[in-house]
């Protein structure tokens, strides 16, 4: 019995009530339930992407596999992620993140043990419960607020502290940045963002950005989602 779950603190913009329909029904197609949490879901004293650690408490402990997903991903496969191995994406982007970690936090930073996008993370009860069992109120709040690496960087010191240690990922096609252009159509599951061309290519951020909505729309204009 699996489970995919899905996080959103305070009004629920229109890019979350779509991928809300869209992975719940994707959830359905592959056997798993579904459950979308709002608000202060884990501790309402962490921000907002922290309470995506909800998923390793022990009311999901029923389930053998848990997947966390962001609110603004989409699902554009008939694939099970459940057949998927990895606990999360592991891409040049999330290094350029774990070095910044480490030079802001290095008490807190071992680059031994993995560093996983927020996008996407995939864990085993057995995972969910060792995880579980290294939580404390220290961890949570030393990483709270601090940016790129809140939720990503308790999910670090967590796997450092169970010593987990792994050089397999979730492949990058189950989080694919939507202004990617080279090989989107291949994409498992795709991340909306709001831009529309990559970082660093040197066009100018009036340029660059655009709302997540419209993104998506253009998305869907072109059948890359529906």
């Amino acid at each position: 019995m699996n489970l995919i779950l899905q996080h959103w603190s305070g009004p629920m913009p229109e890019i979350v009530e779509r991928s809300w329909g869209n992975v719940s029904l994707y959830a359905d197609h592959v056997g798993a339930y579904y459950q979308m949490r709002h608000g202060d879901a884990f501790d309402g004293r962490l921000s907002a992407p922290c309470q995506k650690l909800v998923m390793l408490e022990e009311d999901y402990d029923d389930f053998d596999t848990v997947v966390m997903l962001d609110a603004d991903m989409f699902t554009r496969t008939s694939e099970s992620i459940f057949d998927v191995e990895g606990v999360g994406i592991s891409t040049p982007y999330q290094a350029d993140i774990f070095a910044r970690m480490g030079r802001t936090l290095p008490e807190l930073t071992d680059t031994r043990y993995p560093y996983w996008g927020g996008a996407i993370w995939k864990l085993t009860r057995e995972m969910r419960q060792e995880f579980r069992s290294h939580l404390t109120d220290d961890i949570v709040q030393a990483f709270s607020g601090q940016g790129n690496f809140e939720d990503e960087g308790i999910m670090h010191r967590l796997a450092t502290m169970a010593d987990y240690k792994t050089d397999t990922f979730i492949p990058e096609r189950w989080s694919w940045a939507s202004y990617d252009e080279d090989s989107i159509e291949d994409a498992a599951m795709i991340h909306v963002r709001a831009r529309k061309v990559p970082w660093g290519c040197g066009v100018p951020k009036r340029d660059a950005t655009g709302t997540k909505i419209e993104n998506y729309r253009a998305l869907v204009e072109r059948g890359i989602l529906s």
